[in-house]
This record gives C-alpha cells, structure tokens and sequence, in this order.
C-alpha cells in the first residue's frame, strides 16, 4: 500500500457520522397481568357455571394472578350483571367490590372475594373479574396503560328460596347464556 492511501485509509475508519439521537425510554416492557385458572387453587374454576343453592349465604372467589410487576400493587373490580357497553362510574356500571392486592416479591397473587348471596338476583347472573396493575379512575374497564387489562367470566345460577320462580326457564340452570359446558 502506498504510504499516501494509509492515512486516508485511517481517517476513514476513524470518522463518525452524527444524526438526531435516537430517543429511548426506560420504561420496561408492559406485561399485562393474566388471570390463571390453576386446578386445586383456582374456585371456582375459571369457565364453569356456579349453583348457588338455597343453603348457600355466599360464594367465594379465590383466582390466582400473574404479574411480573412484583413491585406494583394489582387492581381488581368484580362485576355482576354490568352492561359490557358500560364505560364510566354510573349506577349500573358499578363495581360489586374491588381492591387491591399489594405487592409481595413474586409473579403470582390471589385476588381474594366473598360475596353475600344477596348479590346475584335469581336466574342466571354474569359475573366478571377485571385486573389491572391501574385502572383509570372513574372509568370501569380502562387501564392506565392500553393492554394492561385481563377479565374473565363466570356464570352464576341462583335458585330461587322455597319453590318460587326460577326466573321463568323449564330448565333454569340451562338457561345461562354463553355457559361452557362442564
């Protein structure tokens, strides 16, 4: 190589072209939190439909979450027979109950609900569970950020007390809507 060529052949190696930074957050990567259905755990079973029997005072609610935001607390309404059109805090668009479950250095937590029988009128009632790690307030369903939201579904038969109507089905548990069969 000729001695002319060696330092332009450095400078070229050397040279860096500069353009606009490339602007990063360091926010991590949103991992929505997912509602496990985990047999021997999971009550009732995610899917199933409940009966609730004139001896029943109320039905308890035991669903494991994953979460890979350990530190965060998690967010939970549970719903009873909520228009899914619903989208703000109205009278029929209320929650039944919610909480929250605190932060406690694993993956996995337990939305943990009892609800008196009081709640679930007679017939067939849909009854869901919503996660997320932030809800928007005043809104039911909407998460602080978009995805980071899971739900699932039961459905609740409530039999009517003392041989009254079963909300008018020849088959009142058949008369649940959507049901998964068993």
């Amino acid at each position: 190589m000729s001695s002319r060529l060696l330092p332009l052949l450095l400078a070229m190696t050397t040279t860096c072209i500069i353009t606009n930074p490339t602007e990063y957050t360091n926010q991590p990567l949103l991992t929505p939190p997912r509602i496990r259905d985990i047999p021997q755990r999971t009550r009732p079973r995610l899917g199933n439909l409940v009966e609730l029997r004139e001896t029943d005072t109320a039905l308890v609610f035991e669903v494991p979450v994953d979460d890979t935001g350990v530190r965060d607390p998690l967010q939970w309404k549970l719903f009873v027979n909520v228009p899914r059109e619903c989208s703000s805090i109205e009278g029929s668009c209320l929650a039944v109950e919610e909480g929250m479950v605190g932060a406690n250095g694993t993956s996995q937590r337990v939305v943990e609900v009892t609800l008196s029988e009081v709640a679930f009128a007679t017939g067939c009632n849909r009854v869901e569970l919503w996660v997320s790690s932030n809800f928007v307030f005043g809104e039911v369903h909407l998460s602080q950020q978009v995805g980071d939201v899971d739900f699932v579904t039961w459905w609740v038969f409530k039999r009517a007390r003392g041989g009254a109507a079963d909300g008018g089905a020849v088959d009142p548990v058949e008369s649940c809507a959507n049901r998964v069969p068993q």
